[in-house]
């Protein structure tokens, strides 16, 4: 048995009261046991260890909850409109789902996973972009895409239209809240696929086999792998905001989003016969970063009463990722650089790595964008055309085409 089914777990509550018979248009404010009091904020439930196992809402316990319990009580009392009904529980998980995706993940991160497949991150998110290109007639009342058009006046974007917009007020990227949100919203959506983890088991013995064999595992599959690809994009937003916000020693306030692409740029590449015995002055500025990080998600954590102590790992190590990533994209446009200069960027990488590994763990996923930092830089070191040709064949689906493109121009 799972940890969230008891009947102290906040959605086991929910559900037990929206399957009741008695009517449920609203929550009754005199049963303590069967409501999740209404609190500015999310609430955390947190197991005696201090180590939270679910983020949520009071919307999502006592809106979406009740919605999953009545959709189940229709597909109980109704058993030949299941498999239907099933469909409309789907919808539903859908709406949510894509409420969070637009208004916690920013534009230009939507743009590139929407409107840029053949990017990174656009190959990176590509189940999830299918999956909202597949169900966008449920997901919005007029069929419509968000309307960015190209210089001819034509709809170009595929993002789904913002039909709920949420006053959260994220425009500030250095407020607290910001970040603090964006967890909610990752963390509630892990929470609402949990509710329908939790009722998977009486919805099987309802539908008829022939649904039961054909749709139902496959829904479920489909609605995990989009929930995780949707919670790792928020978070990544998280992770962004985290490392812009937070000022290094040297570093200008003018333009922060560019610290490292500026930290490189401004550095010489040119290093004749030199070999690297020192890291480069940028360096400081991002190791500095990561501890004002790793100290600011410790802080907003709490030890694990604010939100899961597991997530605290989860979005350290996707801002490590970030970093490293937008370390390649600089490593990549920096211009004026000969074989020593690439030397130097590579020892660079490893004392950056090694330094961030000194502040906190990281896991396989970071030390992936360390190797392929250093595969790309190590092509620069081929001398036949022929072994980048093949390097390009081999790895190029990991990078960007203006990356690969430098490699042919070196």
């Amino acid at each position: 048995m799972h940890d969230y089914e008891t009947n102290s777990n906040p959605f086991s509550v929910a559900l037990k009261l929206a399957i009741k018979n008695t009517p449920i248009t609203d929550v009754p404010a005199d049963n303590e046991l069967d409501h999740i009091p209404e609190q500015d904020g999310a609430r955390s439930d947190t197991p005696s260890n201090g180590s939270s196992r679910f983020v949520y809402t009071t919307t999502v316990v006592n809106c979406l909850a009740r919605d999953v319990g009545r959709y189940l009580t229709v597909m109980e009392k109704l058993p030949l409109v299941s498999a239907d009904t099933l469909g409309k529980l789907q919808q539903l998980y859908n709406e949510f789902l894509c409420v969070l995706l637009t208004n916690f993940v920013p534009m230009y991160l939507l743009q590139i996973v929407f409107d840029q497949p053949g990017s990174s991150l656009g190959k990176d998110y590509q189940l999830l972009r299918q999956y909202i290109t597949l169900n966008q007639s449920s997901l919005t009342a007029d069929n419509s895409k968000t309307m960015l058009l190209d210089n001819n006046g034509q709809m170009k974007s595929q993002i789904p239209k913002r039909n709920v917009v949420l006053n959260i007020g994220l425009d500030n990227l250095e407020a607290s809240y910001a970040i603090a949100a964006r967890i909610v919203a990752g963390e509630s959506l892990l929470f609402a696929y949990a509710m329908l983890e939790h009722i998977k088991g009486r919805v099987e013995v309802i539908l008829p086999p022939v649904e039961r064999a054909k749709t139902l595992q496959h829904i479920y599959d489909d609605m995990k792998a989009v929930m995780n690809q949707t919670r790792q994009l928020i978070f990544k937003a998280v992770a962004k905001i985290l490392i812009y916000s937070l000022s290094g020693e040297n570093v200008k306030r003018t333009n922060p989003e560019n610290f490292i692409k500026n930290g490189v740029a401004s550095t010489k590449w040119r290093k004749g016969n030199a070999r690297p015995k020192v890291s480069s002055e940028y360096v400081k500025d991002i190791l500095f970063r990561a501890r004002k990080v790793w100290a600011k998600l410790k802080r907003e954590s709490n030890d694990g009463k604010n939100y899961p102590l597991s997530l605290l790992s989860e979005l350290w190590n996707l801002c490590v990722e970030e970093v490293l990533d937008q370390l390649l994209e600089a490593y990549a446009t920096a211009e004026h650089c000969d074989i020593q200069g690439r030397a130097q960027m590579l020892y660079d990488t490893n004392s950056i790595y090694t330094g961030i590994e000194n502040v906190a763990p990281v896991i396989e996923e970071a030390l992936k964008s360390k190797k392929k930092i250093e595969s790309y830089l190590k092509a620069f070191f081929m001398d036949r055309t022929e072994d980048v040709d093949d390097w390009i064949k081999r790895n190029g689906r990991d990078y960007e085409q203006y990356m690969l493109a430098k490699l042919n121009r070196k």
